[in-house]
């Protein structure tokens, strides 16, 4: 009869052990990241070192014959989340299905879903780039999941993974037709806006009325600049700016008025109302 012994204890805590093995994880995957962005590790294909080089911008065409697929029609699925290890585990996620190509690049998992149609005029690189970003985002919750247009040549793909990637980082909610993901397709107008957002900022003189009002606000606890931005949301119609913000007409021009008064802003200039349009956040209510 052999003679039971207790198991001898862990030398390390069990939770202080998977805080450990998270980080190694973490730590391997930026490494991966890093090595597929710099340096293509020749362990990879001819085709995801052509197709890498190309989504930087460096490939030539020689990479565009090796990619061995046409490219255009396709489409660029890009997955984002701030963890290299989730970004990591959704490249493989996309690896498994065989109508993409799969690199990670700039933190980010990219995908190129390949347009080959089994009817005129299908869009199956859509088709497919659909339906691998809901399978990601529904496999690695937390992650955001951006669609590019058409590609119509290997030129196209450095502006297009930009564009995916925009798309993704836009993508904070439902889509229109409560998809987990966002398409290029759908969304440009807001792309161009979050853009000119980024670059309006960077122009700004060192003094203007948008600051002047957002001071005021601030010392009055107002919300002067909420009102004017939502006023050119709508387009300068008082009527349904007012219904939207439950005020009354004269009350909303009231404080139209005294935005102005109050920062010099001139709500007849073209030039001034774009720029704040731009830079004024809209509120449901004030």
């Amino acid at each position: 009869m052999t003679e039971a012994f207790p198991a001898a204890p862990l030398p390390v805590d069990a939770e202080q052990l998977v805080e450990q093995l998270v980080e190694q994880v973490r730590a391997a995957a930026t490494a991966f990241l890093v090595a597929c962005v710099d340096d293509p590790s020749p362990a990879q294909t001819p085709t995801q070192q052509a197709f890498l080089r190309l989504l930087a911008g460096r490939g030539s065409a020689a990479d565009g014959d090796a990619m061995g697929v046409p490219v255009a029609g396709s489409r660029l699925v890009v997955v984002r989340h701030r963890e290299a290890a989730v970004v990591a585990a959704a490249a493989a996620t996309l690896s498994r299905d065989r109508d993409l190509l799969v690199a990670v690049h700039d933190d980010a998992a990219v995908g190129l879903a390949r347009n080959v149609p089994r009817r005129a005029g299908e869009d199956k690189g859509l088709r497919t780039a659909a339906r691998v970003a809901t399978l990601v985002a529904r496999q690695h919750p937390g992650v955001r999941v951006g669609i590019s247009s058409q590609l119509a040549a290997p030129d196209d793909l450095p502006a297009a993974r930009r564009d995916a990637t925009d798309a993704a980082d836009l993508a904070d909610g439902p889509g229109p037709a409560g998809e987990s993901w966002r398409c290029v397709d759908d969304l440009w107008a807001e792309l161009v806006v979050a853009r000119l957002r980024q670059a309006v900022a960077g122009c700004l003189t060192s003094a203007h009325p948008l600051t002047r009002l957002a001071a005021y606000d601030r010392g009055h606890d107002g919300a002067l600049a909420s009102t004017v931005a939502t006023w050119l949301q709508r387009q300068g119609d008082t009527i349904r700016t007012a219904e939207q913000l439950s005020l009354h007409p004269n009350t909303l021009r009231y404080r139209l008025r005294r935005a102005q008064e109050v920062s010099g802003l001139d709500l007849t200039d073209p030039a001034q109302t774009l720029v704040a349009q731009l830079l004024l956040e809209p509120r449901g209510n004030a």
